[in-house]
């Protein structure tokens, strides 16, 4: 018998939707939206949630949910930049995951919890829309693109915590920095502010403080002497890049 070829079906590629240009949705008070996951859904979808996503504004240091306590609300950012950390017992911090306008703060409720194990607080301060969970959870139930667009973003954020923690177990402090720097360049561009801690006599600000101090493609704000934070900029993207 002759062999045959054995031809196996074409598989459908799932496409990723375009997202429509920043401003030309917005808010029902006329906010221009600039998040990624907001201007990607069809216009069925973005009409469920319109009525419902409050804009706010999310300053330095604003705690947007606790680890382990009920999410009350689901961030859509515009601008600036939330971290994602896990507090050990001894009061320490690790960041494991960045978010900023591509994604979602509040990722537990796409797959049907209310809860997470993180603390999200904001690092670099902007704005954004915010919905009640509820109402995000009832709207995933008859918004399909929204769901696959969530489950993407989920899966790519388990990633992202992978990376960084495989990072800061493997990694000189420039290396985890340049990963920092490279990921928070694409979003901000060359200019990126950094703030830490306050750097007073034992804080981690201050050990961040000497630490950035080695690396040449950055620069300690004129600023961070009188306001008493570290304040850093990037000079060269391509050095995070590179």
């Amino acid at each position: 018998m002759a062999e045959q070829d054995i031809r196996l079906p074409k598989t459908r590629k799932l496409e990723k939707p375009s997202p429509l240009r920043a401003g030309m949705r917005t808010d029902i008070t006329g906010k221009p939206i600039k998040n990624v996951i907001l201007l990607s859904l069809p216009d069925r979808e973005f009409n469920l949630l319109r009525p419902y996503l409050e804009y706010v504004d999310l300053p330095h240091h604003r705690i947007l949910h606790e680890a382990g306590d009920r999410i009350e609300f689901a961030h859509f950012l515009n601008q600036g930049l939330a971290s994602l950390v896990v507090i050990t017992s001894d009061g320490r911090s690790v960041e494991v995951a960045l978010v900023g306008k591509e994604g979602m703060v509040g990722t537990p409720l796409a797959v049907g919890l209310d809860r997470g194990p993180y603390r999200a607080i904001m690092q670099i301060s902007g704005d954004g829309l915010r919905v009640k969970s509820d109402v995000l959870t009832e709207t995933l139930v008859s918004a399909s693109e929204l769901r696959v667009i969530l489950s993407r973003y989920v899966l790519m954020q388990g990633l992202q915590v992978a990376q960084i923690a495989a990072c800061n177990r493997l990694h000189e402090i420039e290396q985890r920095l340049f990963r920092s720097a490279a990921g928070n360049s694409r979003i901000f561009g060359t200019n990126v502010r950094y703030g830490t801690s306050q750097c007073q006599p034992g804080s981690r600000g201050l050990a961040a403080r000497r630490d950035y101090r080695k690396c040449s493609w950055l620069r300690e704000d004129s600023e961070s002497e009188r306001s008493g934070r570290c304040s850093l900029r990037v000079l060269s993207r391509a050095a995070t890049l590179s």
